[in-house]
């Protein structure tokens, strides 16, 4: 495991979320996707 301080990733959250300019983890990831931001194959849901 990366052995991070939940404070740490707090902020880098809140970081990520001011600059894509939403207002949470999920509307984030979706601003990142449609912008061809990396993604991790891991956090990318599949349909089936």
């Amino acid at each position: 495991w990366l052995q991070l301080a939940e404070a740490t990733v707090t902020g880098r959250i809140l970081h990520i979320t001011a600059m894509l300019g939403t207002s949470d983890r999920t509307l984030a990831l979706s601003r990142a996707a449609r912008l061809g931001l990396y993604i991790p194959r891991m956090l990318i849901k599949r349909r089936r």
